[in-house]
């Protein structure tokens, strides 16, 4: 590696290819300060699953840059300043045929065509949010089969979204919100043949354009359409048949008339309401915020249990893993690898997984209700974060609730005695817990007992 006096930071710029770990599965260069890649750079690091290079200045990839890279799972280059699609190979020679995700928000990509992503179709998630895409063209992803997860919000310069630009039978979230877009009525069939979305984010465009008639035909073939957002998107009013297909809203508009009251009374309640609500939230919020989260948290849980869901068991992912920051090194070089890669499960990380922008709690929630087993990975860190306890109390409830075994332990250290709370005492106690070997020996063993204890099996069983 040397470096360009004319750049700040370091470029990679011999064309040698990196041959001397041929070996690798992961590879992270995030946050240097690389701004170019030559061709084949890593053509002989056929093993690598993992690829990160976000938070760098690249402006430049060659055609080739990615070529060999035939076991890439995911490839991260968010954050850097490339200005189009990077080459990714053609239709019959994929650079990396089992890609599972693409990152490239927070670029200045200002252009997009279906043929960029001509090579990508393993791909299941995609993210090109924070960009500068002036035009969404139609049949985006015609060459993307698998695509489930689409992320296209704060698209700065975005002009126009044109006819089907959605079109794709796989695409179950899309979020093209805080683009400043104004939707006109002419545009009302963007999603038309989008037919199995289910999370579709809208918010903070501008849809007081749209007429009637056009706002109750844009949603209408969204038939499994179950999370809609629309806030900040200048509506004034809803039309009566908006939701008439897919049972989103049951709307009864009623005639009611109503005397206002005199504006010093209003004025008083409100003075007198802000003030009591500000002494109640300085009071207790800090004192028995874990509390109230909690207290959330069910009430989030069984308002979901009221929801139709029609997935007939089906979950999203096999477990949701549930750890401290501390510790993402030995999930993401260890347990990635061995469970998701190796043995094909498929695992929701909260770095990776969760939704840009929402609650965090309901992130959770939402994670939990998606996934089958949850896997707490115990440490001293974990034991110290309020956020991991949380987690841990959410996973109880569900185990409590639907009365299944859905809880695998992964005990990495002794934790303190000093550090060990009462709930998680009872639950060490009460459950079976596999501990992380340090020799190398034993850690083969320890695979397959978390591999068997994520397989699908009826009843309580021991490990």
């Amino acid at each position: 590696m040397l470096h360009d006096r004319r750049r700040d930071g370091p470029i990679i710029c011999t064309n040698e290819r990196i041959n001397l770990f041929s070996n690798l599965t992961q590879l992270d260069l995030s946050n240097n300060g690389i701004h170019a890649l030559p061709g084949s750079i890593f053509a002989d690091l056929t093993d690598l699953r993992i690829l990160l290079l976000r938070g760098n200045n690249l402006d430049t990839v060659e055609t080739n840059t990615f070529a060999g890279l035939r076991n890439l799972r995911w490839l991260d280059l968010r954050d850097n300043q490339l200005d189009k699609i990077p080459n990714f190979g053609n239709e019959t020679h994929p650079f990396f045929p089992k890609l599972f995700e693409l990152s490239l928000g927070k670029n200045n990509i200002n252009s997009v065509t279906p043929t960029d992503f001509i090579a990508l179709q393993s791909a299941e998630k995609l993210d090109l949010g924070w960009n500068l895409i002036k035009i969404l063209p139609g049949n985006m992803f015609k060459y993307m089969p698998k695509l489930q997860h689409v992320l296209l919000r704060n698209q700065r310069n975005l002009r126009s979204i044109l006819q089907m630009a959605f079109a794709s039978n796989s695409l179950i979230y899309l979020d093209i919100s805080v683009n400043k877009y104004t939707f006109s009525s002419d545009r009302c069939d963007i999603f038309s043949n989008s037919p199995n979305l289910h999370d579709l984010s809208m918010h903070d465009n501008q849809l007081n354009d749209m007429n009637s008639t056009a706002l109750e035909t844009v949603f209408r073939n969204l038939t499994k359409l179950r999370k809609l957002y629309l806030q900040n998107s200048k509506l004034a009013n809803l039309p009566a048949k908006m939701f008439v297909n897919n049972g989103m809203l049951n709307w009864h508009p009623t005639k009611a008339q109503c005397t206002p009251l005199p504006a010093w009374v209003i004025a008083s309640a409100i003075g007198v309401s802000i003030m009591l609500f500000l002494a109640l939230v300085i009071v207790v919020s800090h004192r028995y915020r874990w509390y109230i989260r909690y207290w959330c948290f069910t009430l989030r849980s069984r308002y979901k249990r009221l929801e139709p869901f029609e997935d007939n068991g089906a979950f999203v992912f096999d477990a949701f893993v549930s750890y401290n920051c501390h510790d993402r090194h030995w999930v993401i070089q260890r347990l990635l690898p061995k469970l998701e890669y190796d043995a094909g499960f498929k695992l929701c990380l909260h770095d990776r997984d969760f939704i840009v922008g929402h609650d965090i709690v309901d992130n959770i929630v939402d994670a939990l209700e998606v996934s089958r087993k949850a896997i707490l990975v115990l440490s001293n860190n974990f034991a110290q974060s309020q956020w991991c306890q949380l987690e841990m109390t959410m996973a109880q409830h569900k185990l409590f609730d639907e009365n299944k075994d859905i809880l695998v332990l992964i005990l990495l250290e002794d934790i303190k005695p000093e550090n060990l709370s009462n709930r998680l005492t009872l639950l060490l106690r009460k459950q079976t817990y596999i501990e992380w070997p340090r020799e190398e020996e034993g850690q083969e063993l320890f695979w397959e007992r978390v591999k068997a204890s994520l397989q699908i099996h009826s009843g309580h069983g021991m490990l």
